[in-house]
């Protein structure tokens, strides 16, 4: 079982590299890994909200994950989201990532239906009851699925050592704060929000799961070793910077603007999958020289 002391840090929430035929493109994947290794990340987060798992078919959704384990080879460890509609396909994917050397699963809680609170916690029960060993995290992330996970929900299963923690994308400092006061050995709080990854870090979260990560860690990396270091005055300004870089790449649409911020990069990963839109060649280019009068491109 992962020692939750290793899930820690900045660990990126993936973009998957797609073919222009809109397949998955795994040699553009090894490049992608390689890349956010060199930078210093400390894990990946595959298959999420910026990697388009929603999106993929169950059948992709495995083979992506299979060739993120292979290429890192326990380099880093891998939090494997596993969130879908059913019960039954988070049960697969579950047993499949555990299968094939992802650390953890991440589970966003079931979207499009709404759902009473034990529905909530019989979903989640059922996922650590048909694994073995696997830590399970929560995936807080209210603005895609209509409502947030109760605090209420969380405490009801925690006394299973398997509930390993959540990944919390809300945005709500407050929840943020309930959520640092409930970790311990054996839950870990990781920061989803970009904006509240230097609040959430002086709460005691271990880390961030952040989808910007993905294409610019360093600022991330930045923030993540001031507050290691204990300098939170370093800290607030490395998080100044973030919501910066935040701030430039949201005006343009979701998905696509990561997957255009790693081509400026030199590192193309395809577009997002339909019904997702490109940018208009105006919001790109917008884009791009805002990111280099900040200082992110070279």
């Amino acid at each position: 079982m992962l020692d939750l002391a290793e899930l820690k840090g900045i660990i990126p929430a993936m973009v998957t590299p797609l073919t222009e035929q809109g397949s998955l493109d795994l040699d553009q994947l090894q490049v992608y890994l390689d890349f956010l290794l060199e930078k210093g990340i400390t894990g990946v987060f595959p298959g999420g909200t910026a990697g388009e798992g929603v999106m993929l078919t169950t059948d992709e959704r495995e083979e992506l994950l299979e060739a993120v384990v292979k290429h890192l080879a326990g380099s880093v460890p891998v939090l494997a989201h596993v969130g879908a509609l059913t019960t039954a396909e988070v049960i697969r994917l579950s047993r499949h990532a555990e299968d094939h050397g992802a650390a953890a699963v991440s589970v966003v809680s079931p979207f499009y239906y709404t759902y009473s609170e034990q529905e909530l916690v019989d979903h989640y029960a059922a996922v650590v009851e048909a694994t073995s060993s696997i830590p399970v995290y929560f995936y807080n992330i209210p603005s895609h699925t209509g409502r947030p996970i109760p605090i209420s929900t969380i405490r009801q299963l925690l006394a299973n050592p398997r509930i390993a923690g959540i990944k919390d994308s809300g945005g709500d400092e407050r929840y943020l704060e309930e959520l640092c006061q409930m970790q311990n050995d054996q839950f870990t709080v990781l920061v989803g929000a970009d904006r509240l990854g230097f609040k959430g870090m002086k709460f005691g979260a271990r880390g961030m799961v952040s989808s910007f990560a993905g294409v610019f860690p360093e600022s991330y990396l930045d923030l993540w070793h001031a507050m290691q270091a204990g300098d939170q005055e370093a800290g607030a300004a490395h998080q100044k910077r973030i919501d910066t870089l935040v701030a430039t790449m949201y005006s343009g649409l979701p998905l696509n603007v990561y997957k255009d911020g790693l081509a400026f990069r030199d590192l193309p990963v395809g577009q997002a999958r339909r019904p997702i839109g490109p940018l208009s060649p105006e919001a790109r280019s917008t884009m791009e020289a805002e990111l280099r009068e900040l200082g992110y491109l070279s």
